[in-house]
């Protein structure tokens, strides 16, 4: 099996380690009707939860691109599963912006850039 999803990802490790849903459920702080919603693709996890998914796969599921800054910063929300508005917060700009920056529309001025690239 090629795991093209997150669920689909998360399927085959369970599968491969014998697990229930629930036994997944409970690793990830989650309920079973989230398992097996990620596992049929109906519903995606939200950035909150990928740290912990990480950490049950031990690897990072999705191919990020990291030679660019948007690249860069999907991951590191991923990694520490925060939303673009938090990491907004932390750098002190809008969400909006992190949007642009993550989709390459924009790039970062060099002040936004030093406070980024601290996080990063």
């Amino acid at each position: 099996m090629n795991p093209k999803t997150l669920g689909d990802h998360i399927r085959r490790k369970r599968i491969m380690l014998n697990q229930l849903q629930k036994d997944v459920a409970d690793c990830l702080q989650v309920s079973e009707d989230t398992i097996t919603g990620w596992e049929n693709n109906r519903t995606q996890p939200m950035i909150h939860n990928y740290p912990s998914i990480i950490k049950y796969l031990g690897y990072m599921p999705i191919l990020v691109n990291q030679d660019s800054i948007g690249g860069r910063i999907f991951h590191y929300r991923c990694i520490n599963g925060i939303n673009q508005k938090k990491l907004a917060k932390l750098v002190n700009v809008e969400a909006s912006t992190v949007a642009s920056w993550e989709k390459g529309e924009f790039k970062p001025n060099p002040r936004a850039l030093k406070r980024l690239l601290k996080l990063l």
